[in-house]
């Protein structure tokens, strides 16, 4: 089970409640075993590179912040839910406002496997602050990741796929689906009302925690199923030359908020903007 946080949570009064709303995350030293997984990989397949070191020198006081490190990414998982709860669960409760979770798997985002280097990062950050403003809310969060779709049974090469989630506050779902419909092919994309007891889960889905791949597969029915799993440490290279060489923060964007020191805090004015939206026209 994962440690409890001190220190930097003392400000949270209600840190016990908090927790216990805390969707399961690999341990620390899950993390870290992650790491040094990645490092060998890299340091096996790819050609050196000042970057890697990075990663090897990350430390708590000192941390890398890169964009693949599991262990910073483990850090900011668990602070962007447990301060995402403290700031948006009350807004949810108290004032009543809907929230809606989507994700999406943007368009003009696959590239076969080997060329992945084709990708423009600083566009999908774009992106993400484009869909922030097409849902026209006061306040939301949007994570980018990166995944491979691998077919077993087939000797047709892979593709790398960016899927984007969000969790937007004071709009319904059916205010996003009509958004979406018409800017993304229908299977491409979900939405949906977001609970407050599930929106711990929905934050955790911001930012994946691992390098995943998702394998399709016949099995002895015939029936076809998508597992899973980590990348191969061969596949690790591509990925990690596209996204190790950024900081974390290019896999996430928000409105209305804003992260600072090392949790999420609401900007002045975004509960009043709330108060002052009338629930007709976000419906």
């Amino acid at each position: 089970m994962t440690a409890k946080p001190t220190g930097m949570w003392d400000f949270l009064p209600e840190i016990d409640a908090l927790w216990s709303r805390l969707p399961a995350l690999e341990s620390r030293a899950e993390s870290h075993y992650r790491r040094r997984k990645l490092i060998d990989a890299l340091m096996y397949f790819a050609e050196p590179d000042p970057d890697w070191g990075k990663l090897g020198s990350c430390r708590n006081a000192s941390p890398c912040n890169s964009a693949i490190c599991p262990v910073c990414v483990r850090r900011m998982r668990s602070s962007l839910i447990l301060s995402g709860l403290a700031c948006i669960d009350p807004l949810m409760k108290e004032l009543q406002w809907e929230a809606a979770e989507f994700s999406v798997f943007l368009p003009d985002a696959h590239y076969r496997v080997g060329r992945l280097d084709r990708i423009d990062v600083s566009s999908i950050k774009a992106q993400l602050e484009c869909l922030l403003e097409l849902a026209g809310v006061p306040l939301g969060l949007v994570g980018a990741n990166i995944m491979l779709f691998d077919k077993r049974s087939s000797r047709k090469q892979g593709v790398w796929k960016v899927q984007v989630s969000g969790v937007l506050v004071g709009v319904s779902a059916s205010h996003i689906e009509s958004k979406f419909q018409a800017l993304f092919a229908p299977r491409t994309w979900t939405a949906g009302p977001l609970r407050s007891l599930d929106l711990a889960e929905a934050l955790g889905r911001l930012i994946k925690p691992g390098l995943t791949r998702f394998v399709t597969c016949i099995n002895r029915e015939g029936h076809r199923r998508v597992r899973e799993r980590q990348l191969q440490a061969a596949q690790i290279p591509e990925m990690a030359l596209c996204l190790g060489r950024y900081e974390l923060s290019v896999r996430y964007s928000l409105t209305g908020c804003r992260w600072h020191n090392g949790r999420l805090e609401l900007m002045p004015g975004v509960q009043d903007q709330l108060q002052n939206l009338a629930p007709t026209q976000i419906r």
